[in-house]
């Protein structure tokens, strides 16, 4: 399970990407997984419970969407800050 909160910086988008399934279960390395942003695809290497990153984007983002294409079996949710 991940929580994904962003925010716009400018051209970028930041983001904080939690992983928040029980401890039991362990951090799961998830190599780029894929970001929807206004359209556009950004990956993102997550290999810790928290990531933090800021990308660039062509232009101010106003959406963000997990795993657009699918290609994770994973719950998400998303919150602008």
């Amino acid at each position: 399970r991940l929580a994904v909160r962003w925010a716009p910086r400018g051209r970028a988008v930041e983001l904080e990407i939690t992983q928040v399934q029980p401890p039991e279960w362990g951090v799961r390395r998830i190599p780029g997984l894929e970001l929807g942003v206004d359209g556009g695809i950004v990956r993102v290497d997550l290999r810790e419970r928290v990531t933090r990153v800021t990308l660039p984007t062509p232009a101010p983002p106003t959406a963000v969407v997990v795993d657009p294409r699918q290609r994770w079996l994973l719950e998400a949710t998303v919150a602008r800050r």
